[in-house]
């Protein structure tokens, strides 16, 4: 899915899509929403985790983090960067993205949450099965979901990230140059 969704994005969309994200876009996004003071955490979870339960799906490839390490990146940011008001927040697992709410709710409550409206959060990054995931969803409304959130996190100055997802703040265990890179906060220690 994610390679299907990175294509889609040299093409141009059909008109419907186009509209559906912009409509979508318009539901989550504030309008005063100030990218410069704004953190992106899409959270790679439910399939891409190794050991995942997720029936139908490959293997996992990501050792994927405890929210709480989540959690900890978005604090250093505000740390080194104390103007920070907004974190968008996305994932294609539901729980996960729960989870990390109510982390930053109790933690940071000052900060403005803003979520991908009308999220499919199915589960996998595929929109085969999706019944079993997701009442009433389809594979027009995975990709509409996917490429919005894709459009919120452009709205970020600052991304919590995974080196098997994009790329800034690396907090996961997995290893590989760019990851030893992103480790480096580009140049920055945020603590």
């Amino acid at each position: 899915m994610a390679i299907f969704v990175a294509a889609l994005a040299y093409f141009r969309p059909k008109p419907w899509l186009v509209r559906e994200i912009d409509e979508r876009l318009r539901r989550s996004v504030p309008s005063d929403l100030n990218p410069d003071r704004t953190i992106g955490v899409p959270i790679r979870r439910g399939h891409k985790c190794i050991g995942h339960s997720v029936q139908g799906s490959a293997a996992g490839e990501l050792d994927c983090p405890p929210l709480s390490t989540y959690l900890d990146a978005v604090q250093s940011i505000i740390r080194f960067d104390p103007l920070i008001e907004n974190v968008i927040v996305t994932s294609e697992d539901k729980n996960a993205c729960n989870g990390l709410l109510q982390l930053l709710k109790k933690e940071v409550p000052d900060l403005r949450i803003v979520l991908n409206v009308g999220d499919v959060q199915q589960g996998t990054g595929s929109g085969s099965k999706l019944e079993q995931y997701e009442e009433g969803a389809n594979n027009a409304d995975v990709i509409a979901s996917a490429l919005t959130s894709m459009h919120m996190h452009l709205r970020a100055r600052y991304f919590v990230v995974t080196t098997k997802s994009t790329f800034v703040v690396d907090i996961g265990k997995n290893t590989n140059d760019f990851g030893s890179f992103a480790r480096t906060g580009c140049g920055n220690n945020f603590d």
